[in-house]
């Protein structure tokens, strides 16, 4: 068997549309978590509103059809929430967003 070294090089720099899809995971982790504290049944479809930090509104709309497709949601709402809806606050990485769902 051959002994010489092995050299792999692994580039970790992460482009904008990774970052941008990693953050659309974790966006989708939150409101499953939140649709599962609401008791929603798995296949309710709901109404999402968020407000946030900029790079997190900039996510629902570059990654809009993957959250919406994930987490049941009929419309993502740029917006506080209305009354009555299931709403809690996030920090993903740093930056800031309120979630809040209403059944559709």
């Amino acid at each position: 068997m051959d002994k010489r070294g092995l050299l792999v090089g692994v580039y970790t720099v992460l482009t904008g549309g990774l970052e941008s899809e990693g953050l659309a995971r974790d966006v989708v982790r939150r409101i499953q978590a939140l649709r599962k504290e609401a008791d929603f049944e798995i296949d309710d479809t709901i109404v999402t509103y968020y407000v946030g930090d900029g790079a997190v509104m900039e996510v629902f709309v570059e990654e809009a059809e993957y959250i919406m497709a994930e987490t049941l949601s009929v419309e993502l709402v740029r917006g506080e929430a209305p009354g009555g809806a299931v709403v809690k606050e996030y920090v993903i990485d740093g930056l800031a967003v309120r979630l809040g769902l209403v059944k559709s």
